[in-house]
């Protein structure tokens, strides 16, 4: 539902049919809407230990990525860019 109507608001804006102040009023509706659902779904969980329970074997077991990197050549690799010494 916040999807859609932050879909409507941004469309209105485009189209110049809704003024700079209502855009935002609109946009801090969504917000609280969306912080709103955020926090009763903590709540919810904090209040059920099988939910708990649920949410900590889940982030146990999930995917860790890892980083390759690789360098070749001399100098430094700094930031993803090859710094070479002269």
């Amino acid at each position: 539902m916040q999807s859609s109507q932050l879909s409507d608001i941004m469309r209105q804006i485009r189209n110049g049919v809704v003024s700079f102040e209502d855009a935002n009023v609109t946009k801090n509706k969504i917000r609280m809407g969306i912080l709103s659902l955020a926090n009763e779904i903590e709540e919810t969980v904090q209040n059920h230990e099988d939910l708990k329970n649920e949410l900590a074997i889940k982030n146990e077991s999930e995917y860790k990525p890892t980083i390759q990197q690789f360098h070749y050549g001399t100098g430094d690799n700094v930031g993803g860019n090859k710094i070479t010494n002269p």
